[in-house]
């Protein structure tokens, strides 16, 4: 029996145009009021994926939210808030290093702040990047920021930050993985699509996050589902009892999935949760 349903946003639950489906709020609402719980795991802030949960009502549905690939996690029905350990300033700068003579960004998350840092003399690049923030969905939520700031890797002062991203071009992208794997390997890296990738301290993770929410609810392993498509997900669909890869999801997401339902811009989700429960 399902207790727990677990879902990540940006090519899972929304689309490609940043909306949850009329059919997906319809069926999220019904296994609602069959007692079961909802958690939105994303590697968004709480602020950015505001708009875009606003029709689900977690807050109502005493539903949880896991932010910033279980870096801050919410649970609505007595707005308890765990705030794991930011990266530290000087994990920050070594971390970005790793843009140096790359045609890469670095691009720096907290709750409310944006930075973008690019190597020296590639301003062009920060520049290219917030213009396409406009147009591809993965970019979408950058809107959310305050003023959105854009600076070269000298100038990158002493500050911490929740996560660290980059974004490049596929070959550098995994070129980039490589390095801080082989040079650091008390973080973590995984690919959300092809030219994006986030960086954070091992132990923060969304299947961390959906454990500590399970074991608060009592709920079992094998009475969670989760669904997901890129690499950040992959904990969170091992931990599930059933882990659901979106047709759209990267190949390693797939490879490590129990099954595999239709595309995030064909209401994979519900179509999915329509027939283990029954709600046509």
């Amino acid at each position: 029996m399902i207790k727990l349903i677990a879902f990540d946003l940006d090519g899972t639950l929304l689309n490609h145009s940043g909306e949850i489906s009329e059919r997906t709020l319809s069926v999220l609402n019904r296994a609602h009021e069959k007692g079961i719980l909802l958690m939105c795991c994303t590697g968004r802030t709480a602020q950015s994926a505001h708009t875009a949960l606003s029709k689900l009502q977690l807050d109502k549905k005493n539903g949880y939210f896991c932010g910033m690939n279980g870096q801050w996690i919410l649970s609505y029905r007595d707005y308890d808030v765990v705030q794991k350990e930011m990266l530290s300033e000087s994990e920050i700068r070594k971390l970005a290093e790793t843009i140096k003579n790359r045609f890469a960004l670095a691009v720096l998350q907290k709750e409310n702040k944006m930075l973008i840092v690019y190597d020296k003399g590639k301003k062009w690049i920060s520049d290219f990047y917030l213009k396409l923030s406009r147009l591809l969905w993965i970019y979408r939520q950058n809107d959310v920021y305050e003023k959105p700031e854009s600076i070269s890797l000298e100038q990158l002062s002493l500050e911490q930050y929740a996560k660290i991203c980059f974004t490049a071009m596929p070959w550098t992208i995994d070129k980039m993985i490589t390095q801080i794997s082989h040079h650091f390997n008390e973080y973590t890296c995984s690919k959300v699509a092809p030219f994006w990738m986030e960086c954070q301290r091992k132990g923060i993770s969304k299947g961390n996050a959906l454990k500590a929410v399970a074991e608060k609810e009592g709920i079992l392993q094998e009475e969670i589902i989760a669904f997901g498509d890129g690499e950040n997900d992959i904990s969170m669909l091992a931990y599930a009892g059933k882990g659901i890869a979106m047709k759209n999801a990267m190949r390693k997401v797939k490879n490590c999935a129990d099954e595999i339902c239709g595309s995030c811009n064909h209401d994979g989700v519900a179509k999915y949760l329509e027939d283990i429960f029954e709600l046509q």
